[in-house]
């Protein structure tokens, strides 16, 4: 059995096994890593009541009361998940529950990592992670402009780039929940972005998407929402008639009363009158009136944000009629013009 430090683990490109309480891991993880609880929500609360009442050693024994059944289930379980007979496990702080784990599988011949230090250290290197300065490149533009297709094209592009919509499972605005999984808890979020950027972290620059500091309900770290509002920001420009396309291609498909609730999340800023009046286009069927009126709501929300920044810290790219790969190319172009 070795024990690694959280980026060797990491480097092992193994299968990761979080052998925690289902509890635990919904609440957060490693991302990508499987679970295969050796105790239940419940018994791992019982093992707690023990070890308060009775001290350790009893623990102990509950603790092997419960997991002495589980061993061949624990065993399958692993070795199928792993495909393979290389595996990286985890619990919390590294202790007793990825050690017994881990014993057991050396015993049955796989070849075991355990991570120092647990999940604990992990999300410690996770906060330091977020914490570290990055060559961010802001990819900016009014809502509709196709900024996360054009974000992907530059990923396609050989460029690093960091997902904020995907780790938050959000579009980032009221209608950005529409259509996506259940959004992450915010410990798990910043996960997700530690690990997004610390996959690209040998990158020259690192596109990014400009949001607001928080997606849906996941906030932004501070020290990454400080980069992003004081780099540059490459602000893309399109017809309100290609906006308007895009977004209706994008929600369209929407049942009206999800689109119709989705605007009533923006009522109080967006004013009763004119929730309203979007609300009855929307019950009519016309989508794109609708999307014109929304958008005027949001267009004004981020000419005050731009007008925050700096005017030599922007440039406007007028992308009109363009594809993605095309639009992905001349902001190559454009980065290598502002760096000379």
């Amino acid at each position: 059995m070795n024990t690694l430090a959280v980026e060797d683990f990491l480097d092992k490109k193994y299968p990761i096994v979080d052998v925690r309480a289902p509890i635990e891991y919904h609440q957060a993880h490693v991302p990508g890593a499987f679970n295969v609880p050796i105790f239940s929500d419940d018994e791992r609360a019982d093992i707690g009541r023990t070890y308060k009442k009775q001290g350790k050693q009893p623990a102990i024994e509950k603790g092997l009361e419960y997991i002495g059944p589980k061993m061949v289930f624990l065993l399958r379980e692993i070795r199928q998940k792993a495909a393979g007979n290389r595996v990286c496990i985890y619990c919390f702080r590294g202790g007793m529950r990825s050690q017994a784990v881990a014993w057991l599988l050396d015993f049955c011949g796989m070849e075991v990592y355990i991570l120092e230090g647990g999940y604990k250290s992990f999300r410690s290197w996770c906060i330091a992670q977020n914490n570290k300065s990055y060559p961010l490149i802001v990819l900016g533009g009014f809502t509709g402009v196709a900024k996360t297709e054009i974000l992907y094209a530059l990923d396609k592009n050989e460029e690093a780039i960091v997902d904020l919509e995907s780790y938050a499972n959000h579009k980032g605005s009221a209608f950005g929940g529409l259509g996506s999984q259940k959004q992450p808890s915010q410990a798990h979020f910043e996960n997700r972005l530690a690990i997004g950027l610390w996959n690209v972290r040998y990158a020259d620059s690192i596109w990014i998407e400009d949001e607001s500091r928080m997606v849906g309900r996941c906030v932004i770290p501070q020290n990454i929402w400080t980069t992003m509002r004081e780099n540059r920001v490459f602000f893309i420009e399109r017809s309100i008639e290609e906006r308007v396309s895009y977004l209706l291609q994008g929600y369209g498909m929407y049942p009206l009363v999800d689109l119709q609730n989705a605007v009533e999340k923006i009522k109080k800023r967006f004013g009763s009158n004119r929730c309203k009046e979007v609300q009855r286009l929307i019950e009519v069927g016309d989508l794109k009136a609708a999307i014109v009126m929304v958008l005027e709501y949001y267009d004004k929300g981020y000419r005050h944000g731009l007008s925050q920044r700096p005017d030599n810290q922007i440039s406007f790219v007028d992308v009109v009629g363009r594809d993605h790969d095309r639009v992905a190319k001349r902001l190559l172009r454009l980065r290598e013009e502002n760096t000379e």
